[in-house]
């Protein structure tokens, strides 16, 4: 081989690797999902849509979610279940663990509300988070409420910030 072949070699092999760079960086897309396009005869091909790539006339566009399996989106993993990483707006304790229901989701226990706080970057909210337990029977009903300055018990006449839970049913 030439000189000359060989830097037009390296340079196509490193061309190669840095296109493969900067299409890897940027996929899945800023929505997370990994588009994609399928043609006949079952060929896939990867694209990025956030740079302006796009589906030839005779493929069909397709996309699917790049959540790693386990925790839904918008949930991080702790103790066995996924918790969401944003507050909901604060609600009535009943209707914050009907929303959770409505999704097939719970009001996470004091326990999992506790161990969450201490992950990096999650901030609880300052007047306090429902939990799904109960701290006393009396009227009107309280339920424990844990913020990042402290624990408490909030009764179910005042509305607090909430999150839901994906994950295993507590008996």
């Amino acid at each position: 081989m030439t000189h000359l072949h060989l830097e037009r070699r390296t340079l196509g092999i490193a061309m190669v690797v840095l296109a493969v760079g900067v299409t890897y960086a940027s996929i899945p897309g800023s929505d997370g999902a990994i588009h994609g396009c399928y043609a006949a005869g079952g060929q896939l091909r990867v694209i990025d849509t956030d740079a302006g790539q796009s589906c030839h006339p005779a493929e069909k566009a397709i996309q699917w979610a790049a959540v790693a399996p386990g925790c839904p989106a918008g949930t991080l993993p702790l103790l066995s279940v996924c918790i969401e990483t944003t507050a909901r707006a604060a609600d009535f304790h009943f209707l914050a663990k009907l929303d959770c229901a409505d999704e097939r989701r719970r009001l996470p226990q004091p326990g999992e509300l506790l161990a969450f706080r201490e992950v990096d970057g999650i901030t609880l909210s300052g007047s306090g988070e429902w939990t799904g337990d109960l701290a006393d029977t009396g009227e009107p009903f309280r339920y424990v409420a844990i913020s990042d300055g402290g624990d408490g018990v909030e009764d179910v006449n005042h509305t607090l910030a909430y999150r839901c839970v994906a994950g295993p049913e507590l008996p």
